[in-house]
């Protein structure tokens, strides 16, 4: 039986200068891990961090996406939520 590969790729193109350099620093480790029927890759193009994946199924793909786009909104709610403690103590 044959598999078919899927595959998908996020742009993230940060507003904040140094943003997508802490992303990619963040999500590294993750990607490194070998994960079982899917990979990710991540690389940087200028203030963009690209991130490939593939999995040989359509729902492990939907699923590792799923984990990706949530890790990036808790590292974004992360630095966010620093940045509104520290203008509430800096008064």
């Amino acid at each position: 039986m044959s598999y078919q590969q899927h595959s998908a790729t996020i742009t993230v193109e940060a507003q904040r200068q140094g943003l997508s350099k802490i992303l990619f620093l963040a999500l590294k480790p993750e990607s490194e891990e070998k994960g079982k029927g899917f990979s990710v890759e991540l690389s940087m193009e200028g203030e963009k961090l690209i991130i490939r994946l593939s999995a040989k199924s359509l729902s492990r793909l939907r699923a590792v996406i799923n984990s990706y786009l949530r890790w990036i909104k808790s590292i974004l709610e992360v630095i966010e939520g620093d940045k509104v403690y520290a203008n509430t103590n800096s008064t």
